[in-house]
């Protein structure tokens, strides 16, 4: 149970809610821009509320609104739309200069939640919308933040990174999801150019 004051009572979202808070997101960033900042990141990981359209483990909205629920977790087209529809916005309100980063899950690393594959996946829709910095991360609240999976065999990942030229230690200091960014990385190669910017937590 959540304590107390310091959590409303949650309830599903409805589809005009979840357009409200697109909106929201493009009111801010447009805020932000006449103030004069020079970009925004929208936050997609760690279980937040776009992180948890994207989670299949926790987007269950085709049991509460039907299959013709726009944002359900059957597809993950439908599961990225307020997070692709937040970029469009955001985009929309600031103009094409605005720098818009996106913070990603690389893997929610939980049972049923998103995955490596499906993040790839919406790395490249990312890329088709013209966001201009995209930041890896991994994990959530639920799950453990920066758990990556392949510390199940340190040993093999040691042996990776030696390889590589640089000290062990060196190494676990510098970034937590460089095996996945390498993947997502190849994957916005092939694809259509102008790339996109990767940016490892």
């Amino acid at each position: 149970e959540m304590p107390s004051g310091f959590f409303g009572a949650p309830h599903a979202m409805t589809a005009a809610e979840v357009e409200e808070v697109v909106a929201r997101f493009a009111h801010a960033a447009k805020v932000c821009a006449e103030c004069g900042f020079d970009g925004v990141q929208l936050h997609a990981a760690h279980g937040y509320l776009l992180s948890s359209f994207l989670n299949p483990r926790a987007n269950n909205r085709a049991s509460l609104f039907g299959e013709g629920d726009p944002y359900h977790a059957g597809e993950l087209t439908r599961r990225a739309r307020p997070l692709m529809d937040a970029v469009r916005a955001v985009r929309a309100a600031c103009g094409p200069a605005f720098c818009i980063s996106v913070k990603l899950n690389s893997a929610d690393f939980q049972e049923g939640g998103l995955t490596a594959d499906e993040a790839r996946e919406v790395a490249l829709a990312l890329q088709r919308e013209g966001v201009d910095l995209l930041e890896l991360t991994g994990g959530n609240y639920e799950s453990g933040i920066y758990f990556d999976e392949t510390s199940a065999n340190p040993a093999s990942l040691a042996e990776k990174r030696q390889s590589a030229g640089k000290r062990e230690s060196t190494r676990l200091r510098e970034a937590y999801f460089l095996e996945y960014a390498v993947g997502i990385r190849a994957a916005l190669d092939a694809a259509a150019p102008p790339t996109l910017p990767l940016l490892v937590t």
